[in-house]
């Protein structure tokens, strides 16, 4: 019995990313086996005398199994039945995660690309003799990016460090900074993100990732427990950079207030 309890335990643990539709049927039909064995443990623990005037009662509900046996069979049926439940909504669990991963690739192929598309149209003029410079600049920056989607943190700081140290004057420079700076967040080096995050809205202000720099510097400064550095990043974000899109204004004020920042 305390097997099956704790069985039931599992399958009542509320998943947060679960809250659908097909996740709701199955919590109810968790609830109401949890009533039944409630009854039938009931039955189990009672004098075979009150087993026995229960039964006649029951029986005319035609609700109640008439012996043990049934009782047992009841609750073999009901362990099955868990069971599966179980599995559907570890199922839908592990579907749910899988989606998830999928839309953060897609996210980040998408801030690639548009990062991609910005950096060609500030640099669309130039010799000749640049363009080919370009060019492999490009090669260089998109190989440690790669490395950064493929979840190779560690590589790609030191493709994107090697790339600054060759390209010092590439149009990809205040990207490879902010992309650097992501390495490090990722793995939890917010001191070493810090500077780059700083650099990225100040140093390279005029690159189309400065705005996303003074989000993350916020971020960062929260995570290192700054409450007022994270609030000045978070509340200036518009002010600095106007024309920041609207999702990063967004996220800026609802970061700022769940910090409570003063206005």
């Amino acid at each position: 019995m305390k097997h099956l309890f704790l069985m039931l335990g599992v399958c009542l643990i509320p998943f947060g990313v679960l809250a659908d539709a097909k996740t709701e049927i199955l919590m109810d039909k968790v609830d109401r086996m949890e009533a039944e064995l409630s009854f039938i443990q009931r039955k189990l623990y009672q004098t075979p005398s009150s087993v026995e005037s229960e039964t006649s009662t029951a029986s005319v509900m035609n609700n109640v199994p008439a012996n043990i046996d049934e009782l047992y069979t009841q609750l073999d049926a009901q362990n099955q039945l868990i069971q599966t439940l179980t599995e559907k909504t570890e199922r839908l669990e592990f579907d749910m995660t899988a989606l998830k991963n999928k839309l953060d690739k897609m996210n980040q192929d998408i801030d690639f690309r548009l990062t991609e598309l910005s950096a060609q149209k500030e640099a669309s003029s130039g010799s000749s003799t640049s363009k080919v410079t370009s060019e492999k600049d490009k090669e260089a920056y998109e190989a440690a990016y790669a490395l950064l989607k493929a979840g190779d943190y560690e590589g790609a700081e030191q493709a994107f460090l090697k790339f600054m140290a060759d390209y010092p004057e590439s149009k990809w420079l205040g990207n490879a900074n902010y992309w650097l700076g992501e390495s490090y967040y990722a793995r939890g080096q917010y001191a070493e993100a810090v500077g780059l995050f700083a650099d990225g809205f100040t140093k390279y202000k005029e690159n189309s990732k400065a705005p996303d720099n003074m989000l993350k510097l916020g971020l960062t400064m929260k995570q290192l427990g700054k409450k007022t550095e994270a609030c000045s990043a978070f509340n200036g974000l518009e002010n600095e950079f106007p024309n920041a899109t609207t999702t990063l204004k967004t996220r800026a004020k609802t970061e700022a207030k769940a910090l409570k920042c003063p206005s």
